[in-house]
């Protein structure tokens, strides 16, 4: 059995957007959500302002593609602000795998739009990794009585919301190269990220960053998310996204398991189950 490259990619954005929830959950509940969206994708422009320079010769974008990727630059701050506010307010053990199940947004929006064909054994298994992420990153008695949870409403918005998104930047990735896809969807979609939280009126300042640990927790954010970014943007451009996006959302099983390791949190029956489902659905996605 062989790993397509495309899965491997998505395989490493899995693991590096795993750590990094965990992580983004210290500054959303210590300096606020808005805050923790507005300092992150300031630090994140310089890795893309990087590559802008270096490869500044060899980028392209039509002006189609510039207006998907501005639309999908909406719906990816109204998402992402969602999310740190469900981090912000309520469980990771609950928000984030609902948030992570945009996959199947995406996958519905791929075979619907773009007409993409899975054979009967992948589309077992993106719905049985789908069904993993929920047994595995949640205690489903918990879910008894999700309407009254903190952080539900914003998880749900960020799973819409990025869901499109994704399915845009696969349909983006149809007509532009791996780079080119990679500097302007960040170029593009950074600064409505930051100007949304002055747009709501919040004010983000210097010494927010002088919060124990929040520059160093956030400067290692940017280095591990735009991994992450590049590996599935990479990831999308050689393999379909109704493939490459359900893997790449497996990252709540990384941030159960940094939240057991580090705040000795205990896996229930159902979560040690969703792990094996996890893998099988691996195995199967690759046959």
């Amino acid at each position: 059995m062989q790993i397509s490259v495309g899965i491997l990619s998505a395989l490493v954005a899995m693991l590096c957007w795993g750590i990094a929830d965990f992580l983004t959950s210290i500054p959303s509940r210590k300096i606020g959500s808005l805050k923790t969206l507005f300092w992150s994708n300031i630090l994140s422009l310089i890795p893309a302002a990087v590559m802008l320079i270096i490869f500044s010769e060899q980028l392209n974008i039509s002006i189609t593609n510039v207006l998907l990727l501005t639309f999908g630059a909406l719906l990816l701050t109204f998402g992402s602000s969602n999310f740190l506010r469900s981090l912000e307010v309520g469980e990771i053990s609950i928000v984030t795998p609902i948030s992570a199940s945009f996959s199947i947004v995406t996958i519905m929006l791929g075979i619907l739009i773009l007409r993409e064909r899975l054979f009967v054994h992948q589309f077992v298994a993106v719905f049985t990794i789908v069904l993993g992420i929920i047994l595995g990153s949640t205690n489903l008695r918990k879910f008894k009585n999700l309407h009254t949870v903190k952080g539900v409403k914003e998880s749900l918005v960020a799973l819409v919301c990025w869901g499109i998104y994704f399915f845009i930047l696969g349909l983006v990735s149809k007509t532009m190269d791996y780079i080119s896809l990679f500097v302007f969807s960040g170029l593009i979609a950074s600064p409505f990220q930051i100007g949304y939280p002055l747009i709501k009126q919040e004010k983000p300042r210097w010494t927010d960053l002088k919060t124990k640990n929040i520059l160093v927790i956030l400067l290692f954010n940017t280095l591990i998310y735009t991994l992450a970014w590049s590996a599935v943007t990479y990831g999308v451009n050689h393999e379909k996204i109704s493939l490459v996006t359900p893997v790449s959302s497996l990252y709540p099983l990384i941030t159960v398991i940094l939240a057991t390791i580090f705040y000795k949190e205990k896996l229930v029956l159902n979560q040690k189950i969703g792990i094996l489902i996890i893998l099988l659905g691996l195995f199967i996605i690759n046959l």
